[in-house]
């Protein structure tokens, strides 16, 4: 009893604050369309060398603008509404592969693009019939900017190691089998603008996909299923920019497990059947969003370890042992228009915990939605 009451002193003690705990200005992303930013940096290759002439357009809805490189490899584009939508970016020049990204852009957003030059495409068949048997052996003979391009079959291979900036794309997640034979890793990642699609990886005691820190910026891991892994994606420490979109995360320890992640988007993913669906430690202004979080064993979203500043809306949280927590001072972060297992006429608390005492600290979904959404 003396602890219940202690709690719903509390939370009343709390109340009033709650709009504070739950939204920072640093990512609140509505403003009014008076207001106006711009976006600037430059753009060089990989060898840091400045490219003149390359395009960079910016679109959100109906708004478009553009800019182009000078000599030195600088941009500007000036007078860019600040806007309540991500803004789409591509960059391109002939010879060069297109460079895409979302980004919010404010007052005086910097961004620094490095594209890469075109390159070859290497062809890997299990069966024999193509270039290489090994997806590791065609990465090694593999330059920079090249696509490696993987037949459907059982590829029995571990710690493949991408060191270099490619595209690795797997004719089908279906049916194109990474079996990690539980090893440590499936594909190990230490290199940026790395795209990785179109596999199923399995039996990993580490991570299905591991990136190494501080190596693997502009990383885009898509359209991939992970399945009977510790960690289906395993972002280690200091990354910028990840996209984890309409991946499968199914029967894993942690579905997806970043530690010290900057601006991930995390979205239109499927997690079924994990034991934690989602674990986010030590990362900030990360966009959550579209995703099915359903069935988890202990928890679909965990936030801990001073993870701040990041934005869960928009996703179906359903039949989950507990649907998310949060603990380790990773209570300022913006929860808005989640599904929470069944129709929610009222706002719905996250609980937390700051200390020993766990629930010692709410989070409020102020607009949850009535009914789940189509993903």
């Amino acid at each position: 009893m003396k602890r219940t009451i202690i709690l719903g002193v509390i939370l009343i003690l709390l109340l009033p604050s709650l709009s504070f705990s739950t939204i920072s200005e640093s990512n609140k992303l509505i403003t009014t369309v008076d207001d106006v930013g711009s976006l600037s940096g430059y753009v060089t290759d990989s060898s840091m060398n400045p490219i003149e002439g390359a395009y960079i357009n910016i679109t959100c809805g109906g708004l478009f603008l553009q800019g182009i490189s000078y000599s030195t490899g600088r941009y500007y584009i000036g007078n860019v509404p600040i806007v309540d939508c991500y803004w789409n970016v591509s960059v391109y020049k002939n010879g060069y592969d297109l460079f895409w990204i979302e980004m919010s852009i404010d007052e005086n957003t910097t961004y620094d693009f490095i594209l890469i030059t075109e390159g070859k495409t290497w062809y890997v068949d299990d069966d024999g019939t193509s270039e290489y048997t090994s997806i590791q052996d065609a990465i090694i003979n593999a330059s920079t900017g090249d696509t490696i391009f993987v037949y459907e079959g059982m590829y029995n291979e571990s710690k493949i190691d991408i060191n270099i900036t490619i595209n690795l794309i797997g004719e089908s997640r279906d049916t194109t089998i990474i079996n990690v034979n539980n090893d440590i890793d499936g594909i190990y990642i230490r290199a940026h603008n790395v795209n990785v699609s179109g596999f199923l990886i399995k039996n990993a005691n580490r991570a299905g996909i591991n990136l190494d820190s501080n190596t693997s910026d502009n990383v885009n891991i898509s359209n991939n299923i992970f399945t009977e892994n510790a960690h289906g994606i395993h972002p280690y420490y200091q990354h910028k920019n990840l996209i984890i979109s309409n991946n499968i995360f199914i029967n894993n320890s942690n579905g997806f497990t970043t530690v010290g992640c900057i601006n991930a988007k995390i979205h239109n993913n499927e997690f079924i059947e994990n034991n934690w669906g989602m674990s986010i430690f030590l990362s900030s202004y990360c966009d959550i969003y579209l995703n099915n979080i359903t069935t988890s064993k202990k928890f679909g979203i965990r936030l801990y370890g001073i993870s701040r500043f990041n934005t869960i809306h928009h996703n179906n949280f359903i039949d989950n042992e507990m649907n998310a927590y949060f603990v380790q001072l990773s209570m300022i972060n913006k929860w808005d228009n989640n599904y929470w297992n069944k129709p929610r006429n009222q706002p719905v608390l996250i609980f937390g915990s700051i200390g020993l005492l766990f629930p010692s600290w709410i989070n409020v979904d102020w607009h949850p939605a009535y009914k789940p959404y189509d993903i």
